[in-house]
């Protein structure tokens, strides 16, 4: 573990480090300073004060404040009356059993998880927290906590990745309000009005990159060609997903259950869906083709339609698909989630398909809240139309004649 040369902190010393990792010194032999890892933009990672003590035969870490609030001799002061109250047999890391925000974030969380959608949406909540909250607060017990320390976290993103600092806040919010329903604290420092000390948001917002729709059919044959970079179950996953405009986890565990192949609709039952509705799919020919591939990928541990390669009765990691954009050189300017962009922008640009079937092919809500409760439109010839155009727009075939498609698959199912 570093030192500080010298052996002893002085304000000139911390305030020149920049190096992540967790300072020492001889003064003090349980105080550490913490230096964070730099942030995207390269400037210096936070910088807090934490002390490692042993308390009823267990190492605890507790957080004592940011270096910005908690000067040098304040920071020795709690440590060494931590130290002296730990001699007399008390336990001040818990003091009244209060946690530390990082073990409020795991309370509040398995209280909440069983309402969540999936795994997904806890690992998305968690890692935003890690990432952006914990290196300032994360081990600061919740009634050191100051509006102070929230603005720390907030400030950095509040223009620059301003939808990431909302849900930020949002989920900051959502833990201190459970610490005072617990009555860890009697009130949170993150309260509506924490948004007025926050600067005027000038950023448009973030959006996933996503190709010119005109070069999406070279994007799909170099998806499709690209042998050495991914299992065929990635390429054709990848390549449905572009078909169907579908979302990547709704492709990834994708069940030949849902599939009627007959019909030529793939239904996403609606706990699979990001708007808990079931999801009627009309699958184009190239998509069919795709599917048909798929078939001989086989997973006897599973009723997955592209199972993970390497562990059978899995669907294919989150990553997967921008693993293989990196290896065939598209992910500076493309993300999986950006061909849905890329679809609607083709569909406004080159289709007279109207606006709600464009909607209703990305599985968009359309209109108020009251007109979805009344919306039961699926438009589902009207979306088969355009996604056969879609179709045979990404892959250069022609497109198919839907209303003699339409004729057969009647005559089929009367006869």
């Amino acid at each position: 573990m570093p030192k500080i040369r010298g052996g002893e902190f002085t304000l000139a010393k911390v305030e020149a480090l920049a190096e992540p990792g967790m300072y020492s010194e001889h003064r003090s032999p349980t105080l550490y300073l913490n230096v964070a890892k730099r942030r995207k933009d390269g400037s210096p990672g936070a910088k807090t004060w934490i002390q490692r003590i042993v308390v009823q035969g267990r190492r605890r870490d507790i957080g004592l404040g940011a270096l910005r609030l908690v000067s040098i001799q304040e920071a020795r002061d709690l440590a060494i009356d931590n130290e002296r109250a730990v001699r007399r047999g008390e336990n001040p890391f818990l003091r009244r059993d209060v946690p530390i925000f990082r073990e409020a974030v795991d309370k509040f969380i398995a209280l909440n998880r069983h309402a969540w959608k999936g795994a997904r949406t806890e690992l998305t909540w968690r890692t935003r927290l890690e990432t952006h909250a914990f290196p300032i607060i994360g081990e600061m017990l919740v009634t050191d906590i100051r509006r102070a320390h929230l603005l720390e976290i907030l400030e950095p993103l509040w223009n620059t990745k301003h939808n990431t600092a909302r849900k930020l806040k949002t989920a900051l919010g959502q833990v201190m309000a459970y610490c005072v329903a617990k009555e860890y604290i009697a009130a949170s420092p993150a309260r509506s009005d924490l948004a007025a000390a926050l600067p005027p948001v000038t950023a448009k917002g973030e959006h996933f990159r996503a190709l010119p729709w005109a070069e999406m059919p070279d994007a799909l044959a170099q998806i499709q060609a690209a042998e050495k970079a991914a299992s065929l179950s990635v390429r054709l996953c990848l390549a449905l997903t572009i078909l169907t405009a579908a979302r990547s986890g709704e492709t990834r565990g994708a069940t030949w259950k849902e599939i009627d192949m007959d019909a030529a609709v793939w239904t996403i039952p609606a706990e699979r869906m990001k708007a808990d509705r079931e999801h009627r799919v009309p699958l184009s020919a190239a998509a069919l083709d795709v599917l048909r591939q798929a078939r001989d990928l086989g997973d006897d541990g599973s009723d997955l339609v592209f199972p993970s390669p390497m562990k059978p009765g899995k669907a294919l990691s989150e990553m997967t698909m921008t693993f293989l954009l990196q290896r065939i050189g598209l992910a500076e300017r493309a993300t999986v989630h950006g061909f849905r962009s890329s679809f609607r922008t083709w569909a406004g640009e080159n289709t007279s398909a109207p606006e709600a079937v464009m909607e209703k092919s990305l599985a968009h809500k359309v209109g108020s809240k009251v007109e979805q409760a009344y919306d039961r439109a699926e438009f589902m010839e009207k979306r088969r139309v355009l996604m056969e155009q879609w179709a045979a727009f990404v892959t250069g075939a022609p497109a198919p004649n839907v209303a003699s498609m339409e004729e057969h698959r009647a005559r089929r199912a009367a006869g």
